[in-house]
């Protein structure tokens, strides 16, 4: 447990920190959305996706792992209708805010996941740490960009850096007595996948690309989809 905990506290250092340099760097948000973009998406389709769908085949349940591209469907839409929606005030912000809410409850599984993976073997353990700490990088400049895109301002955005950075110590403790049906873990990550792609195409790479027409935007971009990549081969 030491060893999960002490990993936890590091991936808590890299996400606070890599949020604080985006918000240093504000004054180039061109680059900083852009760089959030590609993470997310990145952490979508390479990441969340074949995860998901991984588990549902796994799993003892009798759903057809097709609901994976369904409830990424519905994530994708539902933050859609929640944006769009002509009865929800300050809808911009309730979007962001739900997309930091899923960046966060995706590190609380990052550190889920750390406890897990050391359980299975000291390998294997280290390997997902490495992993979870690679991808600890895009996740704190990820939480910043979509509350900065979405109309948050420094102090709401440091408060959810803060929650999403500290988020995997809460789930390395937790994973010891957390039971998660594996069908319902599957069915999240779509949810949050389809989330994920929504904000990077409808918030941050419009932001980027208004703010500068530069090279150095869809470059940043693909730079952030190769760090989910390689956080992915990693683990």
């Amino acid at each position: 447990m030491n060893t999960v905990l002490y990993v936890s506290i590091a991936a808590f250092v890299v996400t606070l920190l890599s949020g604080l340099a985006a918000l240093y760097l504000h004054d180039r948000k061109a680059e900083v959305f852009a760089f959030c973009a590609g993470a997310l998406i990145g952490g979508a389709v390479i990441v969340l996706l074949p995860d998901a769908w991984q588990l549902l085949e796994d799993s003892d349940t009798a759903l057809d792992s097709d609901l994976v591209w369904l409830f990424c469907a519905v994530g994708f839409l539902s933050f859609y209708l929640l944006e769009r929606g002509s009865l929800a005030k300050g809808s911009t912000r309730l979007a962001g805010l739900g997309g930091a809410i899923g960046l966060a409850t995706h590190s609380f599984f990052d550190g889920v996941v750390i406890g897990q993976g050391f359980r299975a073997g000291e390998d294997i353990g280290v390997s997902l740490a490495l992993a979870v700490l690679l991808h600890k990088l895009a996740d704190g400049v990820s939480a910043v960009g979509v509350m900065l895109g979405t109309e948050h301002n420094v102090r709401e955005t440091v408060g959810m850096l803060v929650i999403t950075a500290v988020a995997p110590i809460f789930g390395a403790i937790a994973q010891s007595f957390l039971v998660l049906p594996t069908s319902l873990l599957a069915l999240l990550l779509s949810w949050f996948a389809g989330m994920f792609l929504y904000l990077a195409a409808s918030r941050l790479l419009p932001e980027a690309r208004r703010a500068s027409s530069s090279m150095a935007v869809p470059a940043l971009s693909l730079a952030g989809v190769a760090v989910a990549y390689l956080a992915h081969t990693l683990s």
